[in-house]
């Protein structure tokens, strides 16, 4: 199973889509997770955290797409 969190910037004045991941963020997205794998019966499931990140330009053209698997482990 896996979760994602997904993070969009266009243009790089206020830094990369992964700087703005912050601790919380993925703190939310691992509380999300192990809430759905108990609630539907699947703790012993393998799991991870991925992230994506995305950058374009002011004309909103892809710069960048990168796919950072197991970005947080439980």
């Amino acid at each position: 199973m896996v979760f994602v969190e997904v993070k969009t910037r266009r243009g790089a004045a206020f830094g990369t889509p992964e700087e703005s991941v912050t601790a919380t963020k993925f703190h939310r997205l691992i509380a999300t997770a192990q809430d759905y794998l108990q609630k539907n019966s699947l703790e012993q499931a393998p799991w991870r955290a991925d992230l994506v990140s995305i950058s374009l330009d002011e004309q909103v053209k892809l710069l960048r797409l990168e796919h950072l698997e197991n970005e947080v482990e439980e």
